[in-house]
């Protein structure tokens, strides 16, 4: 059997993609000629290739940090029939080549330094006052404040890594979850939910930071010390053709990509207005979903929000979350009651309010009380202690450390 050309690989890539999930999409590799990557939404990185001795099959391998391969960690790739199908080719990525990977890299987290080993470029324009690796103890000191990080063991919490972006690996931090999808966890595992409140903390401490708007990871990196030129820019895309990339010259990172030059530079032209904006108005975070517009700085609603966030419930105004399907959850202070906050659960159209089963359809009564239920059960405990009050909940906090 003749091995396939690189058209033939790439459109059964492209195939293979969307089965392993909506959000993986199938590029040109660099790393290794005539190869094809399949990139998920987290940026993990899929190779598939085809070896002259073995034209017959198909190799697919995963793309490990770099810091991870300086350690030794590897994973064995899986082979496949070059002639089978794309299902059967995705089956076995699933069930052999994906949970190798998941141990691989809790393995790596697990590791003494794997938290704080980040290499790669910071980009051109960020700050030489820290280098990456104070940068991370910066943001580590941070991010602990706010949750706990995940330490390879039965629990969720925040890591600090390397993602991929343009072809070079960069510092990032991500909320990874290790329980399985349950009927309260709304935002992917938390993953989504969280990012905002860990972008918002690592530029409480003072890092840059990119808006996680699309996805699961925020990129971060010590601020730079001039800052006359404008933040954000567009570039011609090094991996695909006829595509354009708006760049956030401080963290070094992609964080828009659009097939039109002028729509991309609309893109940039908005960050660069927001983050002038955030800088006049000396505050980390325009806004934060799931919290009461405008009392973004309130310690409190932020201290509600990433409780209920970490259970994998999502905040209302996360993007990419459709919300006349998934309520959201909103924190709300109360001005004549002091230490105390209500969540109200935010279904669209219907607000905050109880729906009427005649217009929401039947078992959207009980569905909003289990909903407030769950909000209540993932609020109690130490300084707080929340009840379900009429069409809210209300939680009474007696420390936000």
């Amino acid at each position: 059997m003749s091995m396939l050309n690189r058209s033939e690989l790439a459109s059964f890539a492209c195939q293979v993609a969307p089965l392993l999930g909506t959000q993986c999409r199938a590029l040109p590799d660099d790393g290794r000629d005539g190869a094809v990557r399949i990139v998920d939404d987290e940026g993990r990185a899929l190779v598939l290739y085809q070896e002259e001795a073995k034209p017959q099959r198909l190799s697919v391998t995963v793309r490990l940090p770099e810091a991870a391969e300086a350690a030794g960690l590897t994973v064995r790739p899986v082979t496949v029939a070059a002639g089978c199908t794309p299902a059967h080719a995705a089956a076995h990525i699933r069930r052999r080549l994906l949970p190798a990977h998941a141990r691989v890299l809790a393995a790596f987290q697990a590791l003494p330094t794997g938290s704080a080993d980040v290499s790669g470029d910071q980009g051109a324009d960020a700050g030489e006052a820290d280098s990456p690796p104070a940068a991370v103890q910066r943001a580590a000191a941070a991010l602990t404040a706010v949750a706990p990080a995940c330490d390879a063991s039965d629990c969720d919490g925040w890591v600090i890594g390397e993602r991929p972006s343009r072809r070079r690996s960069l510092p990032a931090v991500w909320w990874q979850t290790a329980r399985s999808a349950g009927a309260t966890e709304q935002a992917g595992n938390g993953g989504q939910a969280m990012a905002p409140f860990l972008a918002d903390a690592l530029r409480r401490a003072g890092l840059v930071t990119t808006e996680p708007r699309h996805g699961r990871w925020v990129f971060f990196a010590a601020p730079p010390q001039a800052q006359d030129e404008p933040r954000y820019t567009v570039e011609a895309s090094p991996e695909r053709r006829a595509s354009w990339d708006v760049m956030d010259r401080h963290t070094g990172a992609k964080v828009r990509g659009s097939g039109d030059q002028e729509r991309a530079a609309y893109f940039a032209e908005s960050l660069n207005t927001e983050h002038e904006v955030r800088q006049e108005l000396r505050v980390a975070s325009l806004e934060l979903p799931g919290i009461q517009a405008g009392a973004e700085e309130e310690m409190r609603l932020r201290v509600v929000a990433v409780a209920l966030a970490r259970h994998g419930l999502a905040p209302y105004g996360l993007d990419a979350v459709d919300h006349a399907d998934v309520p959201g959850f909103l924190v709300v202070g109360c001005s004549n009651t002091p230490g105390q906050v209500a969540v109200h659960r935010v279904l669209d159209p219907w607000g905050s309010g109880r729906p009427e089963p005649c217009n929401a359809g039947a078992g959207s009564a009980g569905r909003f009380d289990r909903d407030l239920a769950a909000y209540a059960r993932c609020l109690n405990g130490p300084g707080r202690r929340a009840i379900v009050d009429g069409e809210h909940v209300r939680v009474q906090i007696t420390e936000t450390a």
